[in-house]
């Protein structure tokens, strides 16, 4: 069904659009930025399929983080030092970024460091000590700071085992409040931004909605992380799900900062009263390389059992929220920023750091398209 456009309507948001943005998350808004801080008078579009978003930018688990010393070690062994060390300075750049366009307060940010947790008889921690040098002097590299990653002893968590892995340089934020500050920021700038309207296929320079509308534009930005792949014909994206629950408040959480655990594909944090963890994919990869959002009973199951008897052992505890969102990943985790013709763009797959790489990715692709 055609949408119901007044002639107010279209002149205001449709009529003369300089840039098309398609996609309301972390990259789509910081782009929205980047441009207009460079063309104040242009016409800056977002749209965005569903408020408050649709893919992880709201749906993440609010971890300001850069890579786990396991995750790093994995990713050296598929993709190289050249590409690691080039992928560090990307998240680094990124983080800081984003504080430098909002501040701690608008994104109730929280800096108390990172900690990596072992199982007591894992491969994963002797590798991880193995090694621990070489990686801090890689990030040292990276990041340009004299120490990343450093021994510790876990005191916290008993049935894990008594080393860990600290970083004082990470951080955790509210990811709705981000993009609310973000969204604000953007639309201070002039930036038009359009929830409901949905994009079904990119022709040229204009866009066909669905209900059968078009709309046009001088140049055109895709944003939409996985999703990108129901537009564009991209190798080397792919949609997948992660899952993230919430327990009720309780008593006796005396951590604070961020955990990682197998590479990175665990992690929890204490929020407000509330262990949040989320992750576990690679239990069932095949089964969470999906764009449908919902719930995988085998991974809920494992994370739920995994709080209970090994993290938080002996506490009443009481699961009160889950829910999914939607990554867009690679062979390779470095993002997509590439100009596909004369009018299109896009900057995609985040690898599942959207809260480290969306600013620089944003950034990048302004500077790209301009």
């Amino acid at each position: 069904m055609p949408q119901n456009w007044s002639f107010w309507e279209r002149d205001l948001y449709f009529n003369g659009i300089d840039y098309v943005i398609i996609g309301g998350g972390i990259v789509g808004i910081t782009t929205s930025i980047f441009l207009k801080r460079e063309h104040p008078k242009a016409k800056v579009v977002i749209l965005e399929k569903k408020f408050p978003g649709l893919g992880a930018s709201t749906k993440n688990a609010g971890f300001a983080c850069f890579g786990s010393v396991t995750e790093i070690l994995n990713d050296l062994s598929t993709n190289g030092e050249e590409e690691v060390i080039k992928l560090l300075k990307m998240r680094w750049k990124g983080l800081n970024l984003l504080k430098g366009l909002l501040s701690e307060k608008e994104m109730v940010y929280t800096h108390d460091g990172s900690h990596e947790l072992f199982q007591k008889k894992s491969h994963l921690k002797e590798k991880a000590f193995d090694n621990l040098k070489i990686i801090n002097d890689l990030a040292c590299e990276a990041l340009g700071v004299d120490s990343v990653f450093r021994r510790v002893e876990n005191s916290t968590f008993k049935n894990l085992s008594a080393d860990a892995i600290y970083s004082p340089l990470e951080g955790e934020l509210n990811p709705v409040s981000m993009m609310h500050a973000l969204q604000l920021k953007a639309m201070r700038y002039g930036v038009k931004i359009l929830y409901g309207v949905e994009v079904e296929e990119i022709l040229e320079q204009k866009l066909l909605l669905k209900g059968g509308e078009f709309i046009y534009a001088e140049d055109i930005i895709v944003c939409t992380n996985g999703f990108a792949k129901n537009l564009l014909n991209l190798d080397d994206v792919n949609m997948v799900r992660n899952q993230v629950i919430i327990t009720r408040p309780m008593n006796g959480l005396e951590f604070k900062g961020t955990y990682h655990m197998d590479q990175g594909y665990i992690y929890f944090r204490e929020y407000m009263g509330r262990l949040l963890i989320g992750g576990a994919r690679n239990l069932q990869m095949e089964e969470e390389t999906t764009g449908d959002f919902g719930q995988n009973p085998e991974i809920i199951k494992y994370l739920k059992s995994l709080v209970q008897e090994t993290l938080l052992p002996g506490l009443k505890i009481e699961f009160d929220q889950s829910w999914s969102g939607i990554l867009g990943v690679g062979s390779v985790k470095s993002p997509i920023i590439r100009k596909i013709n004369t009018h299109l763009y896009v900057g995609i797959r985040l690898g599942g750091m959207g809260v480290a790489l969306g600013s620089y990715v944003g950034r990048e692709l302004a500077r790209y398209v301009d």
